[in-house]
């Protein structure tokens, strides 16, 4: 008489594994660059205001960030806005700083991501950024 062999049933793959979601933490911490005084030695002190303004031109948020020589670099900000994804980078402006010896630099940056659920509008949400660099005496 012949056996009846139920074939085993696989679980699909739900995700990286542990060594997995370590190996994608150490890269992602390799790409942020370190600290500020890793990523621009000759920089002591950072600080950003950050000031969002809604597509309506009303005032949304404040932020201030304060970042130290040990501190971690983010010079990165979520869009607040209908986008949904939508980031102002700020590394550029802060590279071009360091490379002019500036201390201080006013940039507006504007989203234009696609709003969520509609692909013809855009987000329009705006940023106001202040940096502030501030260097070792001499």
């Amino acid at each position: 008489m012949a056996r009846f062999f139920k074939p085993k049933r696989r679980r699909p793959n739900s995700g990286p594994n542990k060594n997995q979601q370590k190996v994608l933490r150490r890269e992602q911490e390799s790409r942020s660059g370190g600290s500020l005084q890793e990523r621009f030695p000759g920089v002591e002190a950072l600080s950003l205001e950050l000031n969002f303004i809604s597509a309506q031109n009303e005032p949304y948020d404040r932020i201030e960030r304060r970042i130290g020589p040990k501190d971690p670099c983010d010079f990165s900000a979520p869009c607040p806005g209908r986008c949904g994804d939508g980031q102002f980078d700020l590394e550029q402006v802060v590279r071009s700083m360091v490379q002019d010896k500036r201390e201080t630099a006013e940039e507006h940056l504007v989203c234009r991501e696609t709003v969520y659920g509609d692909q013809t509008k855009t987000c329009d949400f705006r940023l106001t950024c202040r940096v502030t660099l501030r260097y070792p005496p001499v």
